[in-house]
C-alpha cells in the first residue's frame, strides 16, 4: 500500500524544491553528530541505550526551543529504520489527527516496524485528541514522540504520560552552540563564500541563550546581508546592526513574572531591586 494512497507523506523530502533553512541543512543525522544533551544521550545514558538497542517506547521530549528535540526524534527514526512523520498540534485540521494515526497503525502492520509520529507542541492537543492516541501508543502500533516547551506534568494528560517515557532537554551551553555554528560556517563558506570569524560565532552563541536554532537564524540573516552589501566577511558592525541590544526572548509567563517582580520591588521600597527589574524589562524590549 502506497503512502500517498493512505493520505500520508513522510516529512523527509518535503523541503525539496523549496527554500531550506540553514538550521535544517546542518541538522545532525546521527547520534555522533548530535551536540549537547549528554545527560540523555551520553555513553551509557538510558535514552542512548534504548536508542542503540532499538527499544525506545513512546516518549515526551520537553525543554526550551532550539535544543534538539526534533533533530533527535529524526535520528531515532533513522536508527530503528522507522518511517518518520511530523505533525504540529497548533496546525491540525479537523479530523487530521485521527486519519493520520489510523493510517500509521495500518502502515505498522504492513511494514512490521512501527512508524515514528513526532507531535510538535503536543500540549496543544485537547483532552479528546490526547485520549485518541492512547490505544495506539499502548499497543505499539506507533512510536509517539511528543515535543513541548511546557512542563508535561501539567500540560499533558496523566493517561498519556503514564504510557510515555519523559525526557528533559536543557538549554545548550555556549560551547555547544559554537560547535554547531562552526558546522554552519563551513557550509556557508562553501555555498556562498561568506566567512564568519570565530568571535562572531561566540557572540551569536551568547545572545541566543541556549537556543541553537535562533543562533543559526541570526547567522543566516547575516549571510544574506553580507551578500547584499557585497562583503564576504561578517563584521562586528554588521552584527550590531542586526542585534542593536542584548536580545531576550521572553515567554508570556516570564514576561509576567518580570513585571510582577518589578512591582513587588517598588511596593517593598527596594530601590536596587526596582532598578534591576526595570533594566531587565527594558533590555528585553519592553516599551518605556
Amino acid at each position: 500500500m502506497e503512502l500517498e494512497f493512505m493520505g500520508l507523506g513522510k516529512s523527509e523530502g518535503r523541503e525539496k524544491d523549496v527554500f531550506v533553512l540553514l538550521s535544517q541543512k546542518v541538522a545532525p543525522g546521527t547520534l555522533e553528530e548530535f551536540v549537547g544533551q549528554e545527560h540523555l544521550i551520553g555513553k551509557g545514558k538510558p535514552l542512548r541505550v534504548l536508542i542503540e538497542r532499538g527499544q525506545l517506547r513512546s516518549s515526551i521530549f520537553f525543554g526550551p526551543p532550539g535544543t534538539g528535540k526534533t533533530a533527535l526524534a529524526r535520528i531515532i527514526a533513522n536508527k530503528v529504520n522507522a518511517d518518520f512523520y511530523e505533525l504540529n498540534a497548533t496546525r491540525l485540521e479537523r479530523g487530521q489527527l485521527k486519519e493520520t494515526v489510523k493510517n500509521l497503525g495500518k502502515l505498522s502492520k504492513i511494514k512490521g516496524v512501527p512508524p515514528v509520529l513526532f507531535m510538535d507542541e503536543i500540549h496543544r492537543l485537547n483532552k479528546l485528541q490526547q485520549e485518541y492516541l492512547l490505544s495506539f501508543t499502548e499497543d505499539g502500533s506507533i512510536i509517539l514522540i511528543g515535543s513541548t516547551t511546557h512542563n508535561p506534568f501539567f500540560a499533558v494528560s496523566k493517561a498519556l504520560l503514564s504510557r510515555s517515557l519523559i525526557f528533559e532537554f536543557k538549554p545548550l551551553c555556549k560551547e555547544h552552540i559554537v560547535e554547531i555554528l562552526k558546522r554552519a560556517k563551513k557550509l556557508l563558506k562553501e555555498e556562498k563564500g561568506v566567512d564568519f570569524p570565530d568571535k562572531i560565532l561566540v557572540k551569536l552563541a551568547e545572545v541566543s541563550e541556549g537556543d541553537a536554532r535562533r543562533a543559526l537564524n541570526y547567522m543566516e540573516v547575516l549571510s544574506i546581508i553580507s551578500l547584499e552589501k557585497g562583503v564576504k566577511q561578517i563584521t562586528q558592525e554588521m552584527l550590531k546592526e542586526l542585534l542593536p541590544g542584548r536580545i531576550l526572548s521572553l515567554t508570556e509567563d516570564e514576561h509576567y513574572d518580570m513585571i510582577s517582580a518589578y512591582i513587588k520591588s517598588i511596593r517593598g521600597s527596594d530601590p536596587d531591586a526596582s532598578v534591576y527589574w526595570l533594566v531587565r524589562l527594558l533590555d528585553a524590549g519592553e516599551d518605556p
